[in-house]
């Protein structure tokens, strides 16, 4: 689960993700309409239909589905204009200063303000929403049922045209309301008083519009996304979106009425005369679904005048299609984990040397194995560093400073709004040395030996170097026998530079080749490691080679 879901952090992460993935949504549900102009207001309304359910979709797919995050967040987590070559131990990292990728933490004082301020205005649109339920409720209530015989028997026949198997109520309202519809399972249709006089053209007209409002599932539709603005209240697209979807809505019911055969200029009569006699005192977020809203009649009527549009209604199977390409462009979008959703913590610690002093600009990587982040820091001169809006979860810590060996813990839990720190001691790194001695095969002349190679350094604080060296003599017996091979010693530089604790790494060795090695090695002499101008022991390790020449 990616969002904690018991505080207000968690309530204000999850938004402010989903808002930001709605507006991918609904940009593209806005260039898909308009790819679309051409085609019929149903089409279009699918498509608004399918981008606003999304929302609310996002948010439990978001719950549920494993968190992904794309792998460029972490190759942009170190960028140093100096990092060259593929190694990154402590002897070749580059001295850098690299600023640690935060995740947004808007602490828990501002998310508690933020989550109010959201709650208010969710508890305010719901109210709204509620107050328009209950005064159409309280106008169903007050309503009587209409069982005149031309009225049945007209929805019957629209009904059956149509395909509609549910039965829809007709209700007549004791005012001059304008004629609404809602219900998902148990449809109604509210008329004014007075409606059993009108013509039979205009209660077909009446009838055919509401009808495809009930047989399209619009109420339902609109009731969903009214709760998405709720839910949403502070995002713009969303309140475009829902006007956008009850516009097309209309539209679509004004070409199904089209379709069945009436006359584009007579239909517009009647409309013009509902909206002109009867009461438009519904709401905007009216959970109804007025015939005549006045916002947008002049778009109908044109659209209704036009008879070149397209009128076709949607099939089962383009529907199945949308709701199956929303699908997929909501899923990755909502596994996938945004900084600004992720919850955080802080991580902080200092780091010392072995004398107890800091240590500055020791480079210091948190890795997330999981999430597939790395983040970086230095410390100070104190030698303390901070992570602060880590993501929670499991991290890698390595402490990197040339000169001293590569600090690794495994293994840092840090959880949501809780500070981890660490105290970390350096060891100073190891020094390595590698000599080789070539012999003569037996059946070669005599030739020089070769000078010994480069030394390889692998850090320190102020570099060892060797002072006095006695070059390994290849044992007479071995030579002979043709015996080649690498002598792998470790000791200890003591302060005075001498050598202590010498050992052979690699017991198999061959005896004379090993005794060779450690009776010319045991003589050297290096001039001190410096730890803040003191001389420290330092672990060394020395590879003496052994060939014969060709």
């Amino acid at each position: 689960m990616t969002f904690p879901l018991l505080d207000a952090d968690g309530w204000v992460r999850l938004l402010a993700a989903s808002a930001l993935k709605g507006s991918v949504v609904l940009a593209a549900a806005f260039l898909v309409s308009r790819a679309l102009r051409r085609a019929s207001a149903a089409a279009r309304h699918l498509v608004w239909a399918a981008a606003l359910a999304s929302l609310l979709a996002i948010p439990a797919l978001s719950l549920l589905l494993p968190s992904w995050q794309p792998e460029v967040a972490a190759a942009r987590a170190w960028s140093p204009a100096a990092a060259a070559g593929p190694e990154t131990s402590a002897a070749n990292l580059p001295a850098m200063t690299v600023r640690a990728i935060l995740a947004g933490d808007p602490g828990p004082g501002l998310a508690r303000a933020l989550f109010a301020v959201w709650a208010a205005g969710f508890l305010l649109s719901l109210a709204a929403l509620l107050a328009g339920a209950l005064r159409l409720a309280l106008n169903a209530a007050r309503s009587t049922p209409l069982f005149l015989s031309r009225w049945m028997r007209m929805a019957a026949d629209l009904s059956r045209a149509a395909g509609l198997g549910t039965p829809v109520r007709l209700l007549m309202a004791p005012g001059a309301v304008m004629p609404v519809t809602w219900g998902a399972w148990r449809p109604r249709v509210l008329l004014p008083v007075g409606a059993e006089d009108w013509p039979v053209e205009r209660m077909r007209v009446v009838l055919a519009h509401e009808l495809a409002h009930v047989r399209r599932r619009d109420w339902l539709l609109q009731i969903l996304a009214e709760i998405g603005r709720a839910i949403y209240w502070f995002h713009p697209l969303v309140w475009i979106g829902c006007d956008r979807l009850r516009r097309e809505s209309e539209c679509a019911c004004d070409d199904a009425v089209l379709c069945s055969g009436v006359e584009g200029h007579a239909y517009a009569e009647h409309l013009l005369e509902l909206a002109r006699t009867l009461n438009r005192s519904l709401r905007p977020w009216s959970p109804a679904l007025a015939m005549a809203r006045p916002s947008n009649l002049e778009r109908r009527f044109t659209a209704m005048l036009n008879p070149s549009l397209n009128r076709r209604s949607v099939t089962g199977k383009t529907a199945f299609l949308t709701a199956l390409a929303a699908l997929c462009l909501i899923a990755p979008l909502a596994a996938l984990n945004l900084p600004v959703q992720s919850p955080s913590g802080k991580f902080s610690g200092t780091v010392l040397d072995a004398t107890g002093r800091a240590v500055p600009n020791a480079t210091i990587i948190a890795s997330n194995a999981t999430a597939k982040t790395k983040d970086m820091t230095v410390t100070g001169q104190t030698g303390m560093f901070e992570f602060t809006g880590l993501a929670t979860g499991s991290y890698k810590l390595e402490v990197l400073k040339p000169g001293f060996a590569r600090f690794v813990e495994p293994k840092v839990e840090l959880r949501a709004g809780e500070s981890a720190s660490r105290q970390i001691v350096l060891q100073l790194g190891e020094v390595s040395e590698r000599i080789d001695v070539v012999g003569e095969a037996p059946a070669k002349a005599a030739r020089a030996p070769s000078e010994p190679s480069a030394l390889q350094v692998g850090g320190s604080v102020q570099q060892t170097k060797i002072t006095h060296m006695v070059r390994p003599a290849y044992p007479p017996v071995a030579k002979a026998a043709g015996i080649e091979g690498a002598v792998l010693l470790e000791a200890v530089i003591a302060a005075d530079g001498s050598l202590r604790s010498l050992r052979v790494m690699n017991s198999q060795i061959d005896s004379d080749l090993a005794k060779s090695a450690v009776e010319a090695v045991s003589q050297w002499r290096y001039q001190p490691t410096l730890l803040n101008g003191q001389p420290v022991d330092v672990i060394t390790q020395i590879t003496v080679n052994f060939t014969l020449s060709k």
